[in-house]
């Protein structure tokens, strides 16, 4: 801080006082240079020199490295706790709890779905009872860990989407997905079986309960029937010479 000294104001003037008459008016004003907060002001060189110089260097040892050894302290290993992170162990459990409960969990690579797209496809997913799911690795891996389901942990990579289901709807699953592009099915768990991609589409491929107990009827009763033909063309025969038989006796 400053103080700048004013000669003889010009108020004496104006008061009709002579220049030796008039009290010596000062008039002291009050300013302040800015502090400089950005540079760092530069050590003294005194200064530098010497704490240049009372830095401590440790002494080398110019012993071989095996003698050097008793010379090195032993660190002291401080195990550390990992932190408890109930959050997480909370959404695992819930993990393990909706794998053990469904049978049907198609696992989808997510590309950067947007949050229109999902709610749609979720729309149509909850119409065939297939719910979707968002679940960080950590816990799917952390609820997977020692259990039946530790195989699909080679699933867990990157961004995760899950598709879970009471039933096995599978066909309608990827009916539903197919126009998804942000989405990528990379395998699944279906009634407790890890199945890859190519194994989920070919089972979606096959046709509904209904129409293959349809088709397996329409097979036995076919081979029944073509049984019982075969078995009565003898008998067919047989009768028929012998009606041929009789005729050609009575002529």
């Amino acid at each position: 801080m400053n103080l700048i000294m004013l000669h003889r104001s010009n108020k004496a003037g104006l008061l009709g006082l002579s220049s030796y008459q008039s009290p010596m008016i000062w008039t002291f004003i009050r300013t302040m240079k800015s502090v400089n907060t950005r540079k760092k002001k530069p050590m003294h060189i005194m200064r530098a020199k010497l704490m240049k110089v009372t830095e401590w260097r440790e002494k080398p040892d110019y012993r071989p490295a095996g003698l050097l050894c008793d010379r090195i302290a032993a660190k002291k290993i401080v195990e550390v706790e990992p932190e408890e992170n109930l959050a997480l162990e909370f959404e695992a459990r819930e993990f393990y709890k909706l794998l053990s409960s469904s049978k049907m969990v198609a696992v989808f690579h997510n590309n950067g779905i947007n949050m229109q797209t999902k709610t749609n496809l979720q729309k149509k997913l909850m119409k065939v009872d297939i719910q979707v799911h968002i679940i960080a690795n950590e816990a799917a891996k952390l609820g997977t860990d020692g259990t039946e389901f530790a195989n699909m942990q080679r699933l867990f990579i990157g961004s995760n989407l899950y598709a879970v289901s009471d039933k096995p709807n599978v066909k309608e699953l990827l009916k539903a997905t197919r126009k998804v592009p942000s989405i990528l099915l990379i395998g699944g768990l279906l009634e407790n079986q890890l199945m890859s991609f190519a194994d989920l589409e070919q089972f979606g491929s096959l046709p509904s309960l209904d129409v293959m107990q349809s088709q397996i009827v329409s097979t036995l009763s076919s081979s029944i029937s073509t049984t019982s033909r075969y078995l009565q063309t003898n008998q067919q025969m047989l009768a028929a010479n012998l009606s041929q038989l009789e005729s050609q006796k009575q002529q």
